[in-house]
């Protein structure tokens, strides 16, 4: 049988044909680096299946170890039935491995391994269910959290009323990035009374964040708000990322970055400013 082996940053990848095609669809980075390496180092080798373990195997057994660069959290929250859940589906299934996974009726828990370019994610994403009894608490789980998705249905106006209560409350936290997100667009013709983008954008103006669009089928429209989210975050890292500059990011540092004499080097560079 034959596979590929990818060298990514200083991980080594190895893809059997069969394989490679579903994981090189869920991650485009790597198809990006296999058409820009393909001639330099990929190989196409034969050898033995038994003798080597597989990319997603390999990613499980990083996260395991809790073996990743960096860390962080999204919350998603919104009344029921607007479309939370398939959100959370569609990101986590397209953007990464997912690792872990809980639900219970108080929340609804997805971690993932991510891996962009040279650097190994663990995000998780919790989704709060919208039932009246989660609203009186449900800040206590933005704790934390480097990123809030708020998310209403367009063609139910009172679901877009009532999206203001949620950020509300959730402005108890100090939560870094926040976006808005209409979802079911696709309905919005025909549906009388529905939510205007102009007014969803004055909404999302008056709380300094970015407004969204997404419909109730698909998942095309879901790459713009995953590559905002996690772009505005990964930019907010400072490099080289210390303990103290990432106070109040939700950010956190994983033995992958720790443990790496580049990373020890730089934060001696810095150590040395101050003698």
């Amino acid at each position: 049988m034959f596979f590929y082996y990818l060298l990514y940053g200083n991980n080594l990848f190895i893809l059997n044909n069969l394989q490679s095609q579903k994981y090189i669809q869920q991650n485009k980075k790597i198809l990006q680096l296999i058409k820009q390496y393909n001639k330099k180092k990929v190989i196409n080798l034969k050898i033995n299946q038994q003798s080597l373990p597989l990319a997603d195997w390999y990613i499980s057994r990083l996260m395991d170890n809790e073996d990743y660069h960096f860390k962080f959290r999204f919350v998603i929250l919104g009344d029921k039935s607007v479309g939370k859940t398939s959100l959370l589906e569609s990101i986590t299934q397209n953007y990464g491995k997912i690792m872990e996974q809980e639900q219970s009726d108080e929340l609804n828990m997805k971690t993932v391994g991510y891996m962009d370019v040279d650097k190994l994610f663990k995000i998780a994403y919790w989704e709060i269910p919208g039932q009246q009894r989660n609203q009186d608490y449900f800040y206590r789980y933005c704790l934390g959290a480097s990123a809030a998705i708020y998310m209403f249905d367009v063609s139910r106006r009172q679901t877009f009323e009532r999206i203001e209560t949620w950020i509300q409350e959730s402005e108890k936290c100090e939560i870094p990035v926040r976006i808005l997100i209409g979802n079911k667009v696709d309905l919005y013709a025909n549906t009388k009374g529905a939510v205007s983008k102009s007014e969803a954008v004055g909404l999302a103006k008056k709380y300094g964040m970015e407004y969204f669009e997404t419909c109730s089928i698909g998942d095309t429209s879901i790459s713009l708000v995953y590559d905002y989210l996690f772009t505005t975050i990964v930019d907010s890292i400072p490099n080289p990322p210390t303990p103290q500059s990432l106070v109040g990011k939700g950010i956190l540092l994983g033995k992958r970055l720790l443990n790496s004499s580049k990373y020890q080097l730089a934060l001696c560079d810095i150590a040395s400013l101050y003698e």
